[in-house]
């Protein structure tokens, strides 16, 4: 968990994002919760057990192995896609 942290701390000062947060309707149902960072980073978090696929987008950090372009139960990733 201590290298899932640092590895995102490092990336926030090269991620382009703001500070503002926009939650994305279109991707936050269900047990994903998704949001915005600026508008170049989506962050999704799958609070449920089963695997949901993933948007577009270059995995910058992820809690979890994405196998099959998924994110697994209980898991998050940070997406950089550009606007």
């Amino acid at each position: 968990m201590l290298r899932l942290y640092q590895a995102a701390l490092s990336l926030r000062p090269h991620c382009r994002a703001d500070e503002e947060v926009h939650w994305d309707p279109d991707l936050d149902r269900g047990p994903v919760l998704a949001f915005w960072r600026g508008g170049y980073v989506l962050v999704l978090v799958n609070t449920g057990t089963e695997p949901v696929p993933l948007p577009e987008g270059e995995v910058l950090v992820a809690s979890a192995p994405l196998p099959g372009g998924q994110l697994p139960g209980e898991a998050a990733v940070w997406l950089h896609r550009e606007p």
